[in-house]
């Protein structure tokens, strides 16, 4: 079963609703016509007005050519589309969340906990895939250790029931909580001067330990008073400038 084979009678009636709203405008733009006062075979002559150029048709006294425009409410039709739509939708979140785009600058915070239904679809999903994808990666190891490809040297058929080819994929995210490069940019621009703060701002943004440890030295090093002075008041006092004075 698909992820949406509790809906199929929903997702049909949609379909059904839009085709028949589409041969409604299409019968209403190019309608069938009914002659009225001709003989079946009777010549019809017309004349073409240029400045206008709408075509006018001559017959006998009394005839008529009218169309036969199907009767259907074209704005009511459109809104009963809608209707099913939303209702889609209500069953099935994850069809919403297109409308991300219409939210502005929305935080992941914020989408995880408005489409806290979507997300929790788009992961029940993951692992009905994922299950399968590892079922395929199991037969493919076993495959490999028999027939004894290159890199698959200690795998055998009796590898998988001794349990030896379990293994799992990580999950992943369904809505990204990740940083702009201006985000990152402002966020290091910000970086406070003390040396244990900054380790956990930049291990929060992902850089590696080395270039962590790079940055903390150089804080670290900034921040050490310079040689004879230990606080601002020496300093003041050693370049001449009372603490008092302006």
């Amino acid at each position: 079963m698909n992820a949406f084979h509790a809906q199929i009678g929903k997702i049909n009636e949609v379909n059904d609703a839009a085709s028949v709203l589409g041969d409604a405008v299409r019968k209403s733009v190019t309608p069938m016509l009914r002659a009225i006062g001709f003989q079946p075979n009777a010549k019809i002559s017309f004349d073409t007005t240029a400045r206008d150029e709408m075509i006018v048709l001559y017959g006998p006294e009394g005839s008529a050519i009218e169309p036969l425009a199907p009767s259907v409410d074209i704005a009511a039709a459109g809104a009963n589309i809608d209707r099913l739509l939303l209702e889609l939708e209500r069953d099935l979140p994850e069809l919403a969340l297109h409308r991300l785009r219409e939210g502005g600058n929305l935080t992941a915070p914020g989408v995880r906990a408005a489409y806290a239904d979507a997300i929790g679809r788009y992961r029940s999903a993951m692992s009905v895939y994922d299950d399968g994808l590892i079922r395929a990666q199991k037969m493919a190891l076993s495959i490999g250790g028999f027939r004894g490809y290159d890199g698959f040297k200690g795998i055998t058929l009796d590898s998988y029931a001794r349990g030896e080819l379990e293994h799992f994929i990580r999950e992943r995210a369904v809505v990204d909580d990740v940083l702009s490069r201006q985000e990152r940019i402002a966020a290091l621009q910000a970086l406070p001067l003390e040396p244990p703060k900054a380790r956990l701002i930049l291990q929060e943004l992902g850089y590696s330990a080395q270039q962590i440890d790079d940055v903390v030295a150089e804080l670290t090093l900034f921040a050490q008073p310079a040689a004879g002075f230990g606080d601002i008041d020496n300093l003041l006092n050693e370049i001449g400038v009372g603490t008092e004075t302006e």
